[in-house]
């Protein structure tokens, strides 16, 4: 953590997000760190790597797009560990049922530290291409733009309960104000194994570059890249079971696994449930439930309401998303 130890804020940001891990991945404690986003991916424990067709799982896999079957927008919102508020746009358009275009906006965080990446999606399907093994086959692409602004309203420890009065003493003392802005690539794949397998891939963050300046220095650090691979299987057209399991590349993070559930009933509220577990000597497990509903609108299309209750072994949080199909 080199040269951001003067980011005393930031660190301590740094202990209340989603994976305490990115603090050994990166050289940028708690910057950019990618809790997931939607309520429904949440209430799954995480696991949508191999899920599609809807327009906030261009998060979690540039692929997830290309079976986009019409237009789409999904809004959510969650206050990450009672500290960070993060809240994220993301909408989707289906080209001639071939080509799909998104656009995703996340943003986090206060006057001490504001962040905000912007993701732009393309996914194709080549379902019209030949040899037919190829035809099950969806690629897709993000590109990215990161921006942070930190420290330009003054330190505040009332702000920050759940540190000791030593760690806000170190925060203060090494208090800076700055900005960032760099770029990021993700790349993914989806294939359709059979009419209810889906096995997918993502890269995140497989090229990055941030840009830091602060009073006192100005140098460049890249996001953790990391592998995912994960496995959607609807036992039934009800009920889906997903997996995922998540590496990171050219670092000694540990693996993590994440299993989710998902079952319908009564043809319009489902019922969610997932884990995640890391694999290491001293390993953490986070749950989480779920539920949400679908109601078709004849002016609109379709209206999705979507709620995620985490269990952390920080705090607990509530998830909210809305989405409209058009």
């Amino acid at each position: 953590m080199r040269r951001l130890a003067t980011y005393g804020l930031i660190l301590l940001l740094a202990w209340g997000t989603e994976t305490l891990w990115s603090q050994d991945v990166s050289g940028i404690p708690g910057a950019f760190v990618d809790i997931g986003v939607g309520a429904r991916p949440l209430g799954m424990g995480g696991a949508y790597t191999a899920m599609i067709a809807q327009p906030n799982a261009m998060f979690w896999n540039p692929a997830s797009l290309a079976r986009l079957p019409q237009k789409g927008v999904d809004f959510s919102y969650v206050n990450q560990l009672g500290l960070i508020p993060y809240t994220a746009f993301s909408g989707g358009l289906s080209l001639a049922g071939i080509h799909s275009l998104g656009l995703g906006i996340l943003a986090s965080g206060d006057e001490q530290l504001k962040e905000t990446t912007i993701l732009l999606n393309y996914a194709i399907s080549l379902e019209d291409v030949t040899p037919s093994w190829m035809s099950e086959l969806f690629l897709g692409i993000n590109l990215k733009y990161h921006l942070a602004n930190f420290g330009r309203g003054g330190f505040d420890p009332a702000k920050y309960p759940l540190f000791s009065d030593q760690d806000l003493a170190a925060g203060e003392a090494a208090y800076v104000s700055g900005a960032a802005s760099g770029w990021g690539l993700d790349l993914g794949l989806i294939y359709r194994v059979g009419p209810r397998v889906f096995i997918g891939m993502a890269a995140k963050d497989l090229v990055s570059k941030i840009s830091w300046n602060n009073e006192q220095e100005s140098y460049s650090e890249g996001l953790p890249a990391r592998l995912t691979m994960g496995l959607s299987y609807f036992v039934q057209s009800t009920f889906l079971v997903t997996l995922d399991y998540e590496h990171y590349l050219n670092s000694e993070a540990p693996v993590r696994m994440r299993a989710g559930v998902e079952k319908i009933i009564l043809g319009a509220l489902a019922l969610r449930g997932g884990m995640g577990q890391t694999l290491a000597a001293e390993s953490r497990r986070d749950y989480a439930i779920g539920t949400g509903f679908a109601l078709k609108m004849e002016q609109v299309g379709q209206l999705n309401v979507d709620y995620a209750y985490q269990l952390h072994p920080l705090a607990n949080m509530h998830r909210f998303s809305v989405g409209v199909r058009f």
